[in-house]
């Protein structure tokens, strides 16, 4: 049992994300990879330490221009952004 919040390890969040089966990723204020976990690696077929601070654009050119949109009016706006997507072929 966790008695208060300085007991919780620093890297928490990171530990929960990395056990999500669904892709997660964090990008700064101009849209570079700061982090992603295990599923979104195994998904894109790509590493994480090639990601780090690169944009969308670097990684898969112009197959997911489209997100870039997208991920701006979150952080401009702050909007929600979720999406359902079905995917055929990687």
């Amino acid at each position: 049992m966790v008695r208060d919040a300085s007991e919780l390890p620093d890297n928490l969040l990171q530990q929960v994300l990395e056990t999500f089966p669904n892709p997660v990723l964090i990008k700064d204020s101009v849209l570079r990879y700061v982090w992603v976990n295990r599923a979104f690696e195994g998904f894109f077929q790509v590493d994480r330490q090639t990601l780090r601070g690169k944009l969308d654009a670097d990684i898969f050119g112009d197959r997911l221009s489209v997100q870039s949109d997208s991920d701006r009016r979150v952080i401009e706006q702050g909007e929600v952004d979720e999406a359902y997507e079905t995917v055929f072929d990687a």
